[in-house]
């Protein structure tokens, strides 16, 4: 059955802890205020590790004055949407990838919520902060109930080395499902640079 809730993922990760479950993050109870505090940055880390196919979107940015820039070293200024966790691709408005410029200066960088290019049109592929729970892949939900697990350990004091034993479990469901995730979108190889090639190999 497919998770759908915050609260389902929650309580697998205190069953994996042998702690009571919990019928809504408001309770009063240790374990609620607990995944409570935990839950978003849990999933936004997690989220940002990697491209999660599921959590991918575009969108064509919209420009902004950065006039004020002392430095100015990019023509224009974009700004980021609002969920954005990670870029992924970063495209001109012939939608053609943008690598790296022939003088070797990065083709664009990214500063607190804005990405700056010298590329008049910008529209990325990007990672977001996806909130809806039923959108999330299973293979996520898995990685995500480790990733509390762990941290709850931390709290209510299980031993070490089911500690150890939860993060080698987490690491390798990790390994897993990024090899899976990834051909859920196989790449066209066209014309790139060498250090597009090395970053896809890398991801």
């Amino acid at each position: 059955m497919k998770v759908s809730s915050e609260i389902e993922i929650c309580n697998l990760a205190l069953i994996r802890i042998e702690q009571s479950t919990i019928a809504s993050m408001d309770d009063k109870s240790v374990q609620a205020q607990t995944c409570k505090a935990m839950y978003e940055q849990a999933k936004s880390s997690l989220l940002a590790r990697y491209n999660w196919s599921f959590a991918i979107k575009k969108a064509k940015l919209a420009q902004i004055d950065n006039s004020a820039d002392p430095l100015k070293e990019y023509t224009y200024m974009y700004s980021l949407p609002a969920d954005f966790l990670r870029v992924f691709m970063v495209y001109n408005d012939a939608k053609l990838p943008i690598i790296q410029q022939p003088n070797g200066k990065p083709s664009y960088a990214i500063e607190g919520q804005n990405l700056l290019t010298d590329e008049p049109t910008c529209i990325i592929k990007y990672v977001s902060d996806e909130k809806i729970v039923s959108k999330f892949s299973p293979l996520f939900v898995n990685c995500l109930v480790l990733d509390m697990a762990v941290r709850l350990t931390r709290i209510f004091q299980s031993s070490s080395a089911y500690q150890q034993q939860l993060m080698a479990e987490y690491q390798m469901e990790l390994a897993n499902a990024k090899i899976c995730d990834c051909q859920q979108t196989p790449f066209y190889h066209h014309e790139v640079s060498p250090l597009f090639n090395r970053y896809w190999n890398s991801i």
